[in-house]
């Protein structure tokens, strides 16, 4: 299993063979598990908590893969990696730790987590209204930017861009049409002026 797409992941673990969904979480391990752990391990974790988290995601995404409560159209990655970083934030919260400085940026445990402010499932909807109409490269680069909290050079990497530079372009490029949809739902800033 090289390279599958999310719409892939998202099947294979709803799938009833058991083997497939093996070979899917040896994939995600595979793939995603390393950033997983240097995030924890640069914000007072161990090893074997980054460990111990990755599979309580999994599960969750499992869970959720299951049940249909998937957002269309998600990136997997990011995903997986925001139920990570969350889990962590409450591990953290009950240590009464703050996290240090890392390649994500400088927070405390008493700063919420970047998706707590979709509070309400109305919050919710609308922003999964909006990154539904956006193409696949410009919803994963601001969640990577945004949510992900990852630099202009890391993306660049992920994303196979030529450059950090073509990385900064491309991210004005995606505000500037997650703006204009925005502006064509009025309801937006009522939700978010609450």
């Amino acid at each position: 299993m090289d390279n599958i797409s999310d719409e892939q992941i998202i099947g294979q673990l709803k799938s009833l063979d058991e083997r497939l969904c093996d070979e899917t979480f040896a994939y995600l391990h595979r793939t995603m598990f390393p950033r997983m752990a240097r995030f924890v391990e640069g914000n007072s974790g161990s090893l074997n908590d980054a460990k111990d988290l990755f599979q309580d995601a999994l599960v969750v995404l499992f869970k959720m893969a299951k049940q249909d409560k998937l957002p269309p159209g998600i990136v997997v990655e990011a995903y997986l990696f925001s139920i990570c970083r969350n889990l962590w934030y409450k591990v953290l919260k009950k240590r009464k730790r703050t996290i240090l400085e890392s390649e994500f940026g400088k927070m405390e445990t008493s700063v919420e987590p970047p998706l707590t402010f979709m509070l309400s499932e109305e919050r919710r909807s609308v922003i999964e209204q909006l990154f539904s109409k956006m193409g696949s490269d410009c919803k994963r680069l601001l969640v990577h930017y945004y949510f992900d909290q990852l630099p202009l050079k890391e993306i660049a990497n992920l994303m196979n861009y030529a450059s950090e530079q073509v990385a900064k372009n491309k991210k004005s490029f995606c505000m500037g049409k997650l703006k204009a949809l925005a502006a064509q739902m009025p309801r937006l800033r009522d939700l978010f002026n609450q």
